[in-house]
Parts: structure tokens; C-alpha cells; sequence
């Protein structure tokens, strides 16, 4: 997958509890259907990999709090802390 194809949302910026969840901040704004979103690209080297949503919601206002299938820790979270996430 092309970033060109994606739209950026945001970024992972912060981990949240001990047992893999993060926030998302939403950088543009972009509106989200949470009921039909089953998956977000995330950034690795230029490489967009897609995780699986396990449960998500809004926070905030910019702020979604994501918990995705297979990371169930807080050292696996941290392997997408920091990172671009796309739709």
C-alpha cells in the first residue's frame, strides 16, 4: 500500500495503561466511522502495515484510543509508539 492512496490521521503518541492500548492523535481532523473502521496503516520505514482493531473510541476531541489485536502489552505497544497512522 502507497502512502499516496492513504490519508494521514495521525500520530501514536501516547501509551495508555499496561495492557497495549494507545492514543491516536488526530492531527487533521479527518472524521472516523469507528462502527466500520476494522483497521489502521501504520508506518514502519516507509512500509504501511496494517493492525487490526481490537476496540476503539474517541477520547477526545483529536483523541482516539485504539486497542489493537496482538499487542497485548506495554513493550509491544511501544513498537508503534511515535509512529504515522493511515486509513
Amino acid at each position: 500500500m502507497l502512502k499516496e492512496n492513504c490519508l494521514l490521521v495521525g500520530t501514536v503518541f501516547k501509551l495508555y495503561g499496561y495492557k497495549g492500548e494507545v492514543n491516536i492523535y488526530n492531527d487533521n481532523d479527518v472524521a472516523i466511522n469507528f462502527s466500520e473502521l476494522k483497521y489502521f496503516l501504520i508506518d514502519f520505514d516507509n512500509n504501511l502495515v496494517p493492525f487490526f482493531i481490537s476496540s476503539i473510541s474517541q477520547k477526545k476531541t483529536n483523541i482516539i484510543l485504539v486497542k489493537f489485536e496482538n499487542i497485548d502489552s506495554e513493550d509491544s505497544a511501544k513498537k508503534i509508539y511515535k509512529r504515522d497512522v493511515y486509513l
